[in-house]
């Protein structure tokens, strides 16, 4: 998703999947009407987009939206615009670091709130580049 971006129409019976697979879809897609998703992950240009929220609820779904959407990297940085990104706990960003890691590569921040800055600064989180929001 990160990588090759596209789009495309997406249509589900919501009477043939469970509330587990409709919320997973619901995260990673960026117009998701009538169900609840805790975040969402989705292609953007010129990389992904992060919006709502990041926490322990949602940790377990966060790391697998994020699994599928970075792949490989190899060296490479992608953009994640977090500017809709409401709150983002410590193991969010533990795992978007360990994700960017695994991936060899660093994943920037872009549009971050000073406090995620200062939070991954004292993490040493060296997978993550944090783009402070003017």
């Amino acid at each position: 998703m990160a990588r090759r971006p596209f789009s495309a129409l997406c249509a589900y019976d919501r009477a043939q999947l469970d509330t587990d697979t409709l919320t997973g879809l619901a995260c990673v897609h960026p117009l998701a009407h009538g169900l609840r998703a805790p975040f969402q992950l989705f292609a953007d240009d010129p990389g992904l987009a992060l919006r709502g929220e990041v926490d322990l609820a949602g940790a377990q779904l966060f790391a697998k939206a994020l699994q599928h959407a970075v792949g490989p990297l190899d060296g490479a940085e992608v953009v994640v615009d977090v500017h809709e990104l409401t709150f983002i706990d410590v193991r969010g960003l533990a795992t978007l670091a360990r994700q960017a890691h695994s991936q060899a590569g660093v994943l920037v921040l872009r549009g971050a709130r000073a406090v995620v800055g200062r939070a991954v600064d004292l993490l040493g989180l060296t997978a993550l580049r944090v783009e402070v929001r003017p």
